[in-house]
């Protein structure tokens, strides 16, 4: 058994956090652990921790409907570290000469000589791109990785319904009521977040 490609810990990095040995948990273990990446990976607002294609229809969306005459194009996930193709709504793959990385980060595509008007029903592209940090589970971010173990003991605890705060060494929880990321991993996500230019 293992955790989903995009999770942030293998199923052993989860196991010693938990400083759990046998087998007869690792189901559970690892549905957490791929509940927690993924809630981790929404916080980033578009962000994404292990690289991945993506397929973006509607590319830039409205801004590029309302007309605002702009080069440039952000792509709703990122950080984007490379675009494969974009093609238009008639299937017209535009060359890979006619556009550039404007920023990675950001997610910002730039057409030289701009995107076209939009028509009254709005014009279309679909991009097809790699974005994330890390280009595999093994490198993701080592403050993330233990930003994600900390979730994990948090939720693994909680699982008696009992206990309102564990301590962990020098680190003392106490649990809330819903799923919420603890204050200490959102501050760790932070850096991570997709920044809109």
């Amino acid at each position: 058994m293992a955790t989903k490609a995009g999770s942030l810990l293998s199923l052993d990095e989860a196991k010693a956090a938990l400083g759990i040995t046998d087998d007869t948990k690792d189901a559970d273990i690892t549905a957490l652990v791929d509940g927690i990446s993924a809630r981790m990976e929404k916080a980033l607002k578009g962000g994404i921790f292990v690289q991945r294609s993506v397929v973006e229809e509607d590319m830039g969306g409205a801004k590029v409907r309302e007309g605002r005459g702009s080069n440039k194009v952000r792509l709703k996930y990122g950080p984007l570290v490379s675009v494969t193709s974009i093609v238009d709504e008639d299937d017209e793959t535009i060359a890979a000469t006619e556009y550039y990385l404007l920023k990675r980060e950001a997610s910002l595509v730039y057409l030289i000589g701009g995107w076209p008007a939009p028509s009254a029903y709005g014009y279309t592209w679909t991009a097809t791109y790699t974005a994330g940090y890390a280009d595999t589970q093994a490198n993701v971010p080592d403050d993330v990785k233990r930003a994600c173990k900390l979730q994990l003991k948090a939720e693994w605890a909680r699982k008696n319904p009992d206990l309102k705060s564990k301590s962990f060494g020098d680190v003392q929880l106490t649990f809330r009521d819903s799923q919420d990321l603890l204050p200490e991993v959102e501050a760790a996500l932070a850096p991570y977040v997709l920044r809109v230019w």
